[in-house]
């Protein structure tokens, strides 16, 4: 109190002596730093505003490739179908596409063409007519719209099926147009999902123009004279794009105008949507705010420009206020308490950077399909904890709902060979997290990709570990969903060498009573290379499914190979449906044949040749019972038991390889197939992808070795 009257006593006496200056350079001062400041927070307004008009088109852009590229899931699962039924007829080509008809109002048709080529042409007609088209023909467009006999050709594309239904072009010849038919041909010769220039469906008003994808069927199985079997051919999805951008857009074409435009060709361009007539001939300087992303979609190049209307952006309040308010005090003040403000939030953006909820995060361990895996500690306890992180941008909070109460049920197993979950929650920035035990060690496809395929003795004591984790799951009414070797950690736990934890129950179904809406039935769940096929046709998860996928993990471990192999993944999940596994001793001894080398001279047993190839069986009732059946099975194949002293001999040598394989950033040993893979059919929405905010990684993490030591 007494340094406060002194201070004033002494401007008492001061300010007479020096008159009006202090007041004067008070004044000077304030307005030069009023003009500074309403300067700078003008300029970082007009920033802002371009910087989230500009976010805003690239969501929407992310949007509208989104909503192209879902739908043709629909034209990749069409060669299983073909594959899969013989014949197949009209009704369930419906049920393979009417639900996408009905989820995206973008699609104007899904169609289907067989190749015809000429000399079977006669027969291909007859036996047409034969199975239930009626007075079929292959024809071209003839007066009036009908069809009208097509002139002989080399090769005909003929129209069998389309939806929504309309038998007037059944038979359409989809050759008679030059540019159609070398875009077709093409798509067949180069096999692969090819994208046609603009048009306009005869029905539409002018300003709605449409594209066609052509997805082809190559590889028939066998050759059928019956129009409705397998054959080389074309799936056909036509998109009328005006009312998919109006879809996709929706309330937001209010405050912005789009144009739309395919660039593939050099020196022209082709519009495909414009919100307002005459935006293509307007300059960028014209709007308020003004965006273009280009994209590729498969084989044609779009732009998309994005244009603000005048008054669409919200001005902002704060360089008025300071203008207005601008004495020197209040803004000092102000600027005291924003800096003060700005300095405690950098603060705590570092600090919540480098922690989540309980747990201090130290480094990066691996990152998969839905979320990165840190190895932590708990902030009081110090305990080692491998921490799971999902954002809710990248699965949707639906999914989050869903991770929170399969966490839950997780939590409740107890067996050894299953991973230990402690803790789970939300941090304050809305990202979802749960705990489990750390483990130091290496996956199975980390071990495999380091040192090759393993001895048969060591994957039966590797694979009855895995069982019995499997066998509590199930008997609690829980099924893995993704099991794969990367989900198979092998650590050395209290002494015990090639100890098993199975992984990752993120994608657990619940199967008891009173839980069927928490694993989403009816969609595609899990890794291709170890789908089994019930699941690619939406029938579902059971405990039989684990055992799939464990059989093509022991496959992997004694070939060093996935079960199947394809340059594309409707391939690699095609082959799972219909393809008999070549036997683990073949392929193994033509892997050796290509020079890949070998460490162990011991060879496959039949039985437990013949146990994985069970395991392997096309549907459930050829498999194993259960995880204790299986178990049992492995117990008594005609191995030597694998022992301690061959397991710590392993690590001894081979650790250094091993290492090099889990430090490898991105992950060597990662395989164009061995990503989780979620395809909701039902359109819950949520479809996963690795998003994680980049704030979360910790800055300079400590260099550790394989056991985690710093």
């Amino acid at each position: 109190m007494k340094s406060i009257t002194r201070v004033v006593d002494t401007w008492a006496r001061v300010r007479p002596l020096d008159g009006q200056r202090p007041a004067f350079f008070v004044l000077v001062l304030g307005l030069l730093a009023t003009g500074l400041s309403f300067w700078a927070v003008r300029r970082n307004e007009a920033d802002l505003r371009r910087v989230e008009f500009e976010q805003r088109a690239r969501d929407l852009g992310g949007a509208l490739r989104a909503s192209l590229e879902l739908p043709l899931e629909t034209l990749r699962l069409m060669p299983s179908l073909f594959d899969g039924s013989d014949p197949v007829d009209h009704d369930e080509f419906v049920g393979l596409t009417g639900a996408s008809l009905a989820r995206h109002r973008g699609i104007a048709y899904l169609e289907w063409a067989a190749e015809v080529l000429d000399a079977d042409r006669d027969v291909f007609e007859r036996e047409a007519r034969q199975v239930g088209f009626a007075n079929f023909f292959i024809g071209d467009p003839g007066p009036y719209g009908k069809l009208v006999p097509s002139p002989r050709r080399p090769r005909h594309l003929v129209l069998l099926y389309i939806a929504p239904r309309s038998d007037a072009v059944v038979g359409l010849d989809l050759s008679f147009e030059p540019k159609r038919r070398e875009l077709a041909l093409r798509a067949l010769s180069e096999n692969k999902l090819t994208v046609s220039p603009q048009f306009q469906l005869v029905e539409d008003p002018p300003e709605v123009r449409s594209i066609a994808v052509y997805a082809p069927l190559i590889r028939p199985r066998k050759p059928s004279s019956d129009p409705r079997g397998p054959r080389r051919g074309l799936a056909i999805l036509i998109f009328r794009i005006a009312p998919l951008v109006r879809e996709v857009f929706g309330k937001r074409l209010d405050q912005m105008d789009v144009v739309v435009v395919d660039e593939s060709t050099a020196g022209a361009s082709e519009l495909l949507f414009e919100s307002r007539p005459g935006l293509t001939k307007r300059r960028d300087d014209e709007f308020e705010a003004a965006y273009t992303l280009a994209f590729e979609f498969h084989t044609r190049r779009w732009k998309m420009r994005f244009l603000g209307r005048p008054g669409s952006a919200q001005k902002g309040l704060l360089s008025p206020v300071i203008g207005s308010f601008g004495a020197l005090l209040s803004i000092a003040a102000m600027l005291v308490v924003g800096m003060l403000h700005l300095a405690g939030r950098l603060r705590g953006e570092v600090q919540a950077a480098k922690q989540i909820g309980q747990y201090r995060l130290i480094r990066k361990l691996g990152e998969g399909g839905m979320g990165i895996v840190y190895e932590a500690e708990h902030a009081l306890l110090r305990r080692p904890t491998a921490l799971k992180v999902i954002s809710p941008r990248a699965v949707g909070q639906a999914a989050i709902s869903r991770f929170e109460r399969e966490v839950k049920a997780t939590s409740q197993l107890t067996h050894p060979n299953t991973v230990a979950v402690y803790d789970y929650g939300r941090a304050p920035r809305g990202v979802f997290y749960y705990a489990m035990e750390y483990l130091p060690g290496a996956n199975l496809e980390q071990m495999v990709k380091a040192t090759g395929p393993l001895p048969p003795s060591r994957v039966v004591h590797l694979l009855r570990q895995a069982c019995a984790s499997l066998a509590e799951a199930h008997a609690a009414g829980l099924v893995h969903r993704d099991i794969k070797p990367a989900n198979v950690m092998v650590c050395e736990r209290g002494g015990i060498h090639d100890f098993v934890k199975v992984l990752d129950f993120g994608l657990v179904k619940d199967n008891r009573q009173g839980n069927e809406a928490a694993s989403m039935a009816g969609s595609i769940v899990g890794t291709p290379h170890y789908m089994a096929p019930e699941i690619v046709l939406g029938r579902g998860a059971t405990a039989s499914t684990d055992l799939y996928a464990l059989g093509a993990v022991g496959y992997f471990m004694l070939t060093g190979e996935e079960v199947f192999q394809d340059s594309t993944l409707i391939g690699v999940i095609a082959r799972h449906m219909s393809d008999p596994p070549e036997p683990p001793s073949a392929r193994l001894q033509s892997s050796l044949a290509r020079g890949r080398p070998a460490r162990f001279d011991e060879a496959i047993p039949a039985d437990l040749e013949a146990v994985i190839l069970r395991c392997l069986a096309k549907t459930a009732e050829g498999r194993p019972g259960s995880a204790e059946e299986l178990r049992e099975l492995l117990r008594v194949c005609a191995v030597t038991p694998w022992s301690q002293p061959e397991a710590r001999r392993y690590w001894i040598e081979s650790r250094a390889e091993v290492l090099a394989v889990t430090r490898a950033d991105p992950p060597a040993h990662r395989t164009p197939w061995g990503d989780t893979l979620v395809v909701d059919l039902e359109d819950r929405g949520g479809a996963f992808e690795s998003m994680i905010e980049p704030a979360l990684e910790p800055e300079e993490p400590p260099q550790r070795d394989a056991e985690g030591r710093a």
